[in-house]
């Protein structure tokens, strides 16, 4: 309901209609640090409002069960993942662009995509395949130093727990569980991060340094460094770079998004 009440408000807000902003125009710091408050704020209200909203639900002998071995279990996490991405990733840029800027629509780059355009991002992808492949391969033989063995420990730990939780979502078979499946992991995180680190961290870099390519590469650098899995760190980095300069060409957050 949250998701649909948002993509609403995005496509109504027309690149040629002055939106009535709240703030007066902020400098690009400015909108950073609104940027980061908005991130604080609105993650806080989300997993209180999921965690509230779960203990009617499901109950607190669910919600206390960190494994997602049962069904109700598992139920819970996905709410509780999809709460999350709202939150931190859709509802910051969306709220930045409607408080600071006159035309958000044009600030977030909702522009309709050329066929062209989307056309050779799908051919990007699709010829990048075997590159990042073996980032991957590269990224996940690397070794910290001894002196880091128990932090290398912790990190592995934790990205083969996330592993299992998402085999986990996967391994669901049901109809139902088919479409939560592609809303949380397809649609919600594909729209939310471009609109996040795209549309709205791009778009104030852009404003900063008055140039491209720092704007898309450090994104790229945050954009990797937030998902916390540092075996995953360069080929998210690169795929970051990768969507970063679509979305600079293309003009529109709806070709990195599809592609």
């Amino acid at each position: 309901m949250l998701f649909s009440i948002i993509s609403r408000k995005i496509t109504k807000l027309k690149s040629g209609m002055r939106w009535p902003v709240v703030l007066r125009e902020l400098s690009p710091g400015g909108q950073l640090f609104l940027l980061l408050l908005l991130l604080l704020v609105c993650g806080i209200f989300s997993v209180s409002l999921a965690y509230f909203i779960s203990l009617i639900i499901w109950g607190s002998a669910t919600i206390l069960v960190p494994a997602a071995d049962e069904a109700s279990n598992l139920n819970f996490v996905r709410f509780f993942q999809m709460a999350n991405q709202v939150g931190i990733f859709l509802l910051p840029p969306v709220l930045l662009a409607m408080l600071t800027e006159a035309h958000p629509s044009a600030f977030l780059k909702n522009t309709r995509p050329r066929p062209l355009h989307l056309l050779l991002a799908m051919l990007m992808i699709l010829t990048a395949g075997p590159f990042i492949n073996l980032l991957i391969s590269w990224n996940e033989a690397m070794r910290l130093p001894e002196f880091l063995a128990g932090l290398e420990h912790w990190m592995r730990t934790t990205e083969e727990s996330a592993a299992r939780l998402t085999n986990r979502f996967l391994t669901a078979t049901g109809t139902f569980d088919l479409i939560v499946n592609m809303v949380m992991i397809g649609l919600l995180p594909s729209i939310g991060e471009e609109l996040l680190f795209r549309s709205a961290l791009i778009g104030i870099l852009r404003k900063f340094f008055k140039q491209v390519h720092w704007p898309v590469i450090l994104s790229s650098l945050i954009f990797s460094a937030f998902h916390l899995q540092f075996f995953g760190f360069l080929p998210r980095f690169v795929l970051g770079l990768g969507l970063g300069y679509l979305f600079v060409w293309s003009g529109s957050v709806w070709v990195p998004v599809l592609a």
